[in-house]
């Protein structure tokens, strides 16, 4: 089965360096099977035989914390869950236009949905955000450099692990799967 593992917080403002190429042979080491990378930010698109999703996690942290010295928190998503999420942002119109503009959070959990609007009181400047199953799918029309509907205040908020990515890093993620 393919999946993307991504990476919460490396190699930002010089913290948590994580080499690409190391990576990618840690995965291999791993014994996972057609694995790539796609940019600095901690993306992996691998092959591994059917488990579950809190074991492969657990695997994969424990090797990023022996290799490299430190906690690294992963998100995990199937080829199938990615496919759907890449169909289709309900913030990108009709001409791609504004696809600088979305982003994508990853959430490790599910969270109750009534929980969605501990979110409403960061959103300024015409941000938008909806929580559907594990992502929470937003637009900032300024600039997501500037939000304060942050990473940080979704984990806090949602009380789980989340990692985001922009529209094009979904989508090419997506075309790495085929």
């Amino acid at each position: 089965m393919k999946y993307i593992a991504l990476l919460r917080g490396i190699n930002v403002s010089g913290q948590k360096r994580v080499p690409m190429v190391e990576l990618a042979a840690l995965f291999k080491a791993l014994k996972f099977n057609d694995v790539a990378t796609y940019i600095q930010s901690g993306n992996v698109v691998f092959s591994a035989p059917t488990t579950s999703e809190a074991k492969l996690v657990t695997t994969i942290e424990a090797a990023l914390a022996k290799k490299f010295g430190f906690t690294v928190d992963v998100v995990l998503r199937t080829e199938k869950e990615w496919a759907n999420i890449s169909k289709s942002h309900r913030y990108l119109d009709k001409n791609n236009s504004n696809d600088a503009k979305i982003y994508i959070t990853f959430l490790r959990a599910a969270v109750e949905k009534n929980l969605a609007t501990e979110l409403e009181k960061y959103c300024t400047k015409g941000e938008q955000y909806a929580l559907d199953g594990r992502e929470v799918y937003l637009c900032y029309p300024e600039s997501y450099g500037t939000t304060k509907l942050s990473n940080q205040i979704i984990e806090k908020k949602f009380g789980t692990v989340a990692t985001t990515r922009n529209w094009r890093t979904t989508l090419a993620l997506r075309d790495m799967l085929r």
